[in-house]
């Protein structure tokens, strides 16, 4: 196999360190080179100095956001735009048009889905439409109504991520203060069990190609600290059968499941690499090759998304060193 160069821009790269060596790695694997470029509003972003080249652009709602990013897809040449928190998804995915006229494939599902899967209510009621099943949620004249013994419930921001906001309250009051925190949630019945965050790969015609159920074993600032892959039939054709119902997906998708002992209760869609993505990587599913290869217009290797089951992700910090000198300078 003939190898092709391949520039990759991972947007808003912050800690995603892992997420820069797993494009280099799934790039050689489908015969690329690949070059990461990465940006972030941030010059102290470790994945960025962890990149081939690293750019300063302005935050997400600046109005010159999307300028910036497009010129360094030009100065960059950059294949492909690779976003990596919620709330991009929706500027790539409203001026993927304008990527395209830079040069780059922006890797991001429709809008339509992602304001779907953005806003908790409508997601919750989109999966409850479609047969799936969801926690319970409560409109605020029953929550006046319900019974002592129903609580705590569980309150989450309407738009949250990384579950900034989210936690159990006790009655009414709490919940008040918590809306006056974090703005308007979603107030739901309180599940337990096991918590699985699922790593997909959607392709470009909807078919869901993989998924790699990581339960989680503690967590860190909404992210997972430590984890373990876990074969699961019925949650992996439950997520299956979840994104291939919605049409517009595309690329990485991560769905989280609660296992109860009454059974699975879809929580959440992220259309895009979940902080937890580099233990699918290593056990074996190599999303990253796959999306190379579907940049370059060549087959997918079943190899790559053939992974092992348990295999333990223990995380730990680590340092990045770069003279100040070396700090990228903003854009002007």
């Amino acid at each position: 196999m003939s190898r092709n160069p391949l520039t990759v821009l991972l947007s808003s790269a912050g800690r995603r360190g892992a997420l820069v060596r797993a494009l280099r790695d799934g790039g050689a694997r489908a015969g690329a080179d690949v070059r990461v470029v990465a940006t972030d509003a941030s010059a102290l972003s470790a994945a960025g100095h962890l990149a081939d080249a690293f750019h300063l652009v302005p935050g997400l709602q600046d109005p010159r956001y999307l300028d910036a990013l497009c010129e360094v897809v030009r100065k960059e040449h950059v294949d492909v735009v690779v976003p990596t928190i919620d709330t991009e998804l929706p500027v790539l995915a409203r001026h993927r048009g304008e990527v395209a006229a830079a040069g780059a494939v922006a890797l991001v599902s429709d809008a339509s889905c992602i304001e779907v899967c953005a806003d908790k209510e409508r997601s919750s009621r989109w999966l409850a439409g479609h047969g799936f099943p969801v926690p319970f949620q409560y409109d605020r004249a029953a929550l006046r109504h319900l019974p002592s013994t129903d609580w705590p419930v569980f309150f989450k921001p309407r738009q949250g991520s990384s579950s900034v906001g989210a936690h159990p309250v006790s009655n009414l009051e709490e919940l008040e203060l918590a809306e006056q925190r974090h703005g308007p949630g979603v107030t739901e019945e309180l599940v337990t069990g096991d918590e699985y965050t699922m790593d997909c790969w959607v392709d470009p015609a909807g078919a869901c190609l993989s998924v790699v159920p990581r339960l989680r074993l503690a967590v860190r600032a909404g992210e997972i600290a430590k984890g373990v892959t876990a074969v699961r039939p019925e949650l992996q054709e439950l997520c299956r059968s979840v994104l291939e119902a919605m049409p517009g997906l595309r690329g990485p998708v991560t769905v989280q499941v609660i296992a109860t002992v009454e059974g699975p209760r879809v929580i959440e869609i992220n259309p895009r690499f979940g902080g937890g993505y580099p233990l699918s990587h290593e056990a074996g599913a190599r999303y990253t090759a796959v999306l190379a290869a579907e940049v370059l217009g060549r087959p997918v290797d079943p190899a790559w998304l053939a992974w092992k089951d348990d295999l333990v992700m223990l995380r730990y910090d680590e340092a990045v060193f770069v003279p100040r000198s070396g700090l990228p300078a903003a854009p002007r």
